[in-house]
């Protein structure tokens, strides 16, 4: 891919929704474009939602919550597993 095929010649930096709002998904592979920025904004916030689980395709990432988080270790959902 080469710069002068991007609109404007810029390369896209912003992962946007339509109402102008930064995207934020499970699976990073479903972000328009893929780069540090939008890896490192996505963690975040995903993060700040309690979040600490993410992928990219088949890998899993995971940001160590520095707290317990009962909803994702409930004893019903460790019976699921």
């Amino acid at each position: 891919v080469k710069k002068k095929d991007y609109p404007g010649g810029n390369l896209p930096l912003q992962n946007l929704l339509e109402d102008g709002k930064l995207n934020v998904v499970p699976d990073m592979v479903e972000l328009p474009y893929l780069h540090e920025a939008a890896i490192v904004y996505n963690l975040k916030a995903r993060h700040e939602e309690a979040l600490p689980y993410t992928r990219v395709g088949d890998i899993v990432i995971a940001i160590n919550p520095f707290q317990w988080l009962d909803h994702l270790y409930t004893k019903e959902l460790k019976k699921s597993f």
